[in-house]
């Protein structure tokens, strides 16, 4: 026998009775376990926070879960992965635990997943811009169509086709229409000097 899922789904506002039950003798941990759908492990975790005052008073869920971590490991996540930043996790825990900190990857992950907390920025090297450009005249030629009227209804909806040098950046040829077909694009092609 077992009380329905929607009771045991919220069990952490039941925790203080269950506990009082077994101490009052009413029920055995066996009982308890059933009804509730406890393993006698978590029942045990239970009674050891109570006993060291770590239920919380409101509702009997346990101040610290078990996902959750102090903010000294979080510290020393953080710090670690600041002097290895290309360690992923795995190699992480293995770091952390020379210390004497035993943590699984999973946590490492948890913890850095969350929003980094904020500290000294990262020297970033800047690299030296470059503009590219063709070595000489006509070498490379940039063309595009742009549409000169931003909406259809004002009545002048227009495409230019301009054709740039992308060496001395001066325009080669251009042609204005009111349609962006290929027939357009050739004959400025055709404009430029290109069979």
């Amino acid at each position: 026998m077992s009380l329905p899922r929607h009771v045991q789904s919220r069990l952490y506002h039941f925790t203080r009775p269950i506990l009082g039950l077994v101490a009052a003798h009413v029920c055995s941990v066996v009982m308890v376990s059933r009804l509730f759908g406890l393993s006698r492990k978590t029942f045990d975790t239970y009674r050891h926070q109570a006993a060291q005052g770590n239920l919380a008073s409101c509702d009997g869920t346990p101040r610290v879960h078990g996902s959750a971590q102090p903010q000294w490991v979080i510290d020393a996540v953080w710090r670690a992965k600041a002097h290895s930043p290309s360690f992923g996790t795995p190699r992480l825990a293995n770091v952390l635990s020379h210390p004497g900190l035993r943590l699984a990857p999973n946590p490492v992950q948890r913890i850095l997943r969350k929003p980094t907390p904020l500290g000294p920025p990262v020297p970033c090297p800047l690299r030296p811009w470059n503009a590219w450009e063709a070595m000489a005249p006509h070498v490379l030629w940039a063309m595009d169509i742009c549409s000169l009227s931003p909406t259809k209804r004002d009545g002048c909806d227009r495409s230019l086709i301009p054709i740039l040098d992308d060496h001395a950046r001066t325009g080669i040829a251009s042609g204005l229409s009111e349609r962006q077909t290929v027939a357009e694009v050739v004959e400025v092609l055709q404009a430029a000097g290109l069979p």
